[in-house]
């Protein structure tokens, strides 16, 4: 009876040892694939970021096919394919480690992010492969936005010429109030009175070059070049004051905001970024500004009086080709706030 009481012991230990295994087993595989809740340290698999109170953000493929898959690597098991224009939501999970991938020729250099389909199914996608990108129209676009497009992919030479061109129609069209000659630039004020700048033969200042009127807040934009330096003078066309812009001013559809963007990263002249300004009446405030570290910013489009599209190129080309696309946000009255 001892024996058979030792026995049963030691079948009962063997059998609590291996229930142990097992278990251990499944808790590593787990583990595995467990992103951890808290933002991640240097030595973590993962980064937690804060987003939104709904703790998602929209971003859109920019690829023709972006594959989804379990696991954030190139080998793991494939869930779905999502094509260009796709919108995903990021869950603000992303991988610590960047990974090198050869896209359409390109090398990028990205995190794998963890997002949501439509349907609910969420996965791993790399991040090169989308951006925080608003496919909405812009609401107030210019007969300038294509020559900043030409500015945007270097090619000055081509980018002077369709600003010339269409500053020369803007003059056409504007002669009521526009005029250019003798190398002087006039511009016909509501009271009667002439604003004057120099379009040539100054040496010791800057030379004016006409752009347009804004009707939808009653002010001209004029270019202004000096030296290495250039940006652009807003002058009101009831009172003759102006303001100079970090870049080219482009108003919002409601008339209370101008947005203008300069894309200057080796720092000649203004500043390399974004730049606010609150139409206050018959005067105009700065509002808001913000250099721009790594990307040069391009292409202002408003999406609605309080979003503001910008598309910024990376300045590292070697490492990532395909631009990324920021939102601008009014956040309350004077506070912006950039997200990409």
């Amino acid at each position: 009876m001892a024996y058979i009481c030792i026995l049963f012991c030691a079948i009962m230990r063997i059998g609590t040892l291996l229930l142990l295994f097992v278990f251990s087993i499944i808790a590593c595989n787990n583990k595995q694939q467990i992103v951890p809740k808290s933002v991640a340290s240097d030595n973590d698999p993962y980064i937690i970021e804060n987003l939104s109170e709904n703790n998602e953000q929209q971003y859109y493929v920019w690829l023709p096919i972006l594959k989804v898959r379990t696991l954030p690597k190139t080998d793991a098991p494939l869930i779905a394919k999502i094509k260009k224009g796709d919108l995903v939501n990021y869950l603000g999970i992303k991988t610590q480690a960047k990974d090198n991938i050869n896209i359409e020729g390109k090398v990028f250099e990205d995190h794998w992010m963890k997002i949501k389909l439509k349907n609910g199914i969420e996965g791993w996608v790399f991040g090169g492969g989308i951006n925080m990108k608003d496919l909405r129209e812009d609401l107030n676009p210019l007969p300038f936005d294509d020559c900043f497009i030409l500015l945007k992919d270097k090619v000055y030479a081509d980018f002077d010429k369709c600003m010339y061109q269409v500053s020369r129609q803007q003059i056409k069209q504007d002669v009521s109030q526009v005029s250019v000659s003798n190398g002087r630039l006039r511009l016909k004020i509501s009271d009667g009175s002439i604003c004057t700048f120099a379009t040539e033969g100054n040496p010791d200042g800057p030379l004016y070059n006409y752009c347009y009127f804004d009707k939808n807040i009653n002010y001209y934009v004029l270019s202004s070049k000096q030296g290495s330096g250039s940006d652009f003078l807003v002058v009101n066309a009831s009172t003759g004051k102006n303001l100079r812009t970090w870049g080219f001013p482009k108003s919002s559809p409601d008339k209370k905001a101008i947005v203008s963007v300069n894309a200057d990263f080796r720092k000649v002249g203004n500043p390399n970024g974004i730049q606010i300004i609150s139409i206050e009446g018959k005067s105009l405030v700065v509002a808001w500004e913000r250099e721009i570290e790594g990307f040069e910013p391009y292409l202002p489009r408003w999406l609605d009086n309080n979003t503001i599209g910008v598309s910024l190129r990376p300045l590292d080309m070697g490492r990532r080709t395909a631009d990324v696309f920021a939102l601008v946000k009014r956040q309350g009255k004077g506070s912006w706030k950039i997200e990409y």
